[in-house]
């Protein structure tokens, strides 16, 4: 799955060990229950640089980006918008019908 989700990025295709060579390479494993092993090769992600290019792009294609946002209510129909809002977008991100 690893291999998969990299695609062309792949560090190193991943495999399986057996039982033995699992138990070679690594002394330390708890023998009783083990079955084998899969070794995969993880990278580094520069989650900030990534974040940035997101708010760029966002912000060339239209999208209004803050870095932080401080809501005021003065009303309780305010603070009923609010709620509606955040019940939305949260609705929203996990794919759910408001």
């Amino acid at each position: 799955m690893y291999d998969l989700v990299a695609g062309s990025k792949c560090l190193k295709t991943s495999y399986v060990l057996s039982k033995e060579k699992a138990i070679e390479l690594f002394p330390m494993l708890k023998k009783d229950k083990l079955c084998g092993a899969i070794v995969y090769y993880d990278g580094q992600h520069n989650d900030a640089r990534m974040n940035i290019s997101l708010a760029i792009t966002s912000a060339r294609l239209g999208a209004t980006v803050a870095n932080h946002v401080r809501v005021v209510c003065d009303s309780q129909n305010d603070l009923a918008a609010l709620n509606h809002l955040k019940k939305s977008l949260f609705s929203n991100l996990i794919g759910e019908p408001n």
